[in-house]
């Protein structure tokens, strides 16, 4: 937090700063037509038409579960009933998923190429050691980039989203459906973008991520098993946005394909094999002026990159039979998720949605997780563009291999200020 409180107070010095010193040949004396003016709440403009706005959120959720989830706040999946936590109810509040960023746009900085930015930073990072955990999440990075764009032409640069099914559930848990049906990565990546008025293809080189095993350290770029194929992975989509007369239309097919290297050598296993992770994607958007609707259906294998293979990537096995496994594969997994929005006023909207994966079995060990279902209704009203109030009940079933499964119930209350 102190690291936090001196980024502010140094941006903020650098800011005040900027207002004074911010003139072609960088000359100080400047009059009241081009230092920094305040153009709306929290957006400066500077000379030259460049601006930079400060934005953010503040987020809490309190949800009870009926039983204690994996992961709480990410909802992620339901503990076998055989398992303590699968039997536990719960009652949890974080705050975690409050954020804070800048925006920066600076036009023809490169003769008619815009140049645009982002630094976005949340507390989802874990948490510090010690007993109060519960209140101390750490800084995390999650996104930071740099674009130079023209009317057909994009150049991205830095961590953002991948441009894999680019859409988004209006749920209150974190993962967003991650482990059912909604897979999504934020990763460094280099990407390009060619455009017209109706379509889109974006293709990206990135880190090659892939979370079997990760190595290193606290103070270490942590490597995994996805770094050590030494490729990068790739992803591409083709959207298209148009009109089916009054009745906004936004789609598109996508695709990602990595290798990473797994390497295991102990007591219970002697494994040395390339394998590769790939997915494809449909997406599709409509909107009209009272309903809207929304949707992905993927399908790919070993997937846990992506917080899909709800959860699982590998399964490791003995074909030898000696008690040491010495083979690995994918896990093969689908799904999909769906959300209609009900807007009878601008000031509230309506969502019942749901997504479901399901693994293959054959590629699954023998308690491993076989399918998870996730359906929600909310209830989200917004009094100003400042304030937001969502009340929703959820319901998710996980099942297992050999046929077993076990429910959640969860009833959450979220509030946000956002600026």
């Amino acid at each position: 937090m102190k690291l936090v409180l001196k980024s502010l107070l140094l941006l903020s010095i650098l800011f005040v700063v900027s207002t004074q010193t911010f003139a072609d040949g960088g000359e100080p004396a400047l009059n009241d037509s081009n230092v920094a003016t305040l153009q709306e709440p929290f957006t400066f403009k500077f000379k030259n038409n460049a601006t930079l706005k400060y934005y953010g959120k503040i987020e809490m959720v309190s949800y009870y579960d009926t039983t204690t989830p994996f992961v709480s706040d990410w909802l992620a999946f339901v503990y076998p009933d055989t398992n303590y936590d699968g039997t536990q109810e719960s009652f949890s509040m974080a705050v975690r998923a409050s954020l804070f960023g800048f925006n920066f746009n600076l036009p023809d900085v490169w003769g008619s190429a815009d140049l645009n930015a982002k630094l976005e930073m949340d507390f989802v990072g874990g948490y510090s050691t010690g007993t109060t955990t519960a209140y101390t999440p750490l800084v995390r990075m999650k996104q930071a980039w740099f674009s130079l764009d023209t009317e057909h032409f994009s150049f991205l640069a830095g961590q953002a989203f991948g441009v894999f099914g680019p859409l988004f559930p209006d749920n209150c848990a974190w993962i967003a459906l991650g482990s059912s049906g909604n897979p999504w990565i934020r990763v460094p990546q280099l990407r390009v973008t060619v455009k017209d008025k109706h379509w889109k293809w974006e293709v990206s080189a990135n880190r090659s991520m892939a979370f079997d095993e990760t190595l290193g350290g606290t103070l270490d770029d942590i490597m995994s098993d996805g770094e050590q194929s030494a490729l990068p992975m790739m992803m591409s989509r083709l959207g298209y946005t148009g009109k089916i007369g009054s009745v906004d239309v936004a789609t598109g097919i996508s695709g990602t394909y990595g290798r990473e290297k797994y390497y295991r050598n102990s007591a219970t296993a002697v494994i040395d094999k390339d394998l590769s992770y790939y997915m494809g994607v449909f997406d599709l958007f409509l909107g009209s002026k009272y309903v809207d609707f929304k949707g992905e259906a993927f399908y790919g294998e070993n997937l846990n990159t992506f917080y899909a293979g709800i959860l699982q990537g590998v399964t490791e096995s003995d074909a030898n039979a000696d008690g040491i496994n010495d083979d690995v594969n994918g896990i093969g997994s689908m799904g999909g998720w769906a959300q209609f929005t009900f807007k009878p006023t601008s000031k509230w909207a309506f969502n019942l949605g749901g997504g479901i994966e399901d693994t293959d079995n054959a590629d699954l060990a023998a308690t491993g997780r076989a399918y998870n279902f996730t359906g929600y209704v909310n209830g989200i009203y917004k009094p100003s563009k400042w304030l937001s109030f969502t009340l929703e009940p959820c319901f998710t079933r996980t099942g297992y291999n050999g046929g077993t499964s076990n429910d959640n119930i969860r009833g959450t209350f979220r509030t946000a200020f956002m600026f």
